[in-house]
C-alpha cells in the first residue's frame, strides 16, 4: 500500500528517496525541506524569543534537518526521531538567556 503525504502527493517512499539524496544533492534537500515548511511555520508560529524571528526558526529548522539527513540509516525509524524543533528551541533558550 502506498501511503501519500502532505498535499500535493508525494508518498512515503519518495520522501525516503530524498532523505537518502539529501545529504549530498541540494535540490533533494531543497525538495524535503519543501515539503515541511508548512507544517514547519505552523509549529514555530507557537514561540516566541525576543531578537528570533521567523527566518532565524527557518535557519535552525534547515540545520537540524541537514543533521538529520546526514545522521539518517533507515533503520532507526522516522526522521522526525532526530529532526525537530525541540532541539532548535532549547539551544535558543540558553542562547537568549
Amino acid at each position: 500500500m502506498t501511503q501519500h503525504l502532505g498535499g500535493d502527493g508525494i508518498t512515503e517512499a519518495e520522501i525516503m528517496t530524498l532523505v537518502k539524496r539529501a545529504a549530498h544533492d541540494s535540490d533533494a534537500f531543497e525538495a524535503l525541506f519543501a515539503q515541511y515548511q508548512p507544517m514547519l511555520i505552523n509549529m514555530i508560529e507557537h514561540y516566541h524569543l525576543t531578537g528570533f524571528d521567523r527566518d532565524d526558526w527557518l535557519q535552525e529548522s534547515r540545520a537540524a534537518l541537514l543533521r538529520a539527513v546526514i545522521t539518517f540509516n533507515g533503520d532507526t525509524g522516522s526522521i522526525w526521531g532526530i529532526f525537530s524543533l525541540s532541539g532548535a528551541l532549547t539551544t535558543q533558550r540558553h542562547r537568549a538567556s
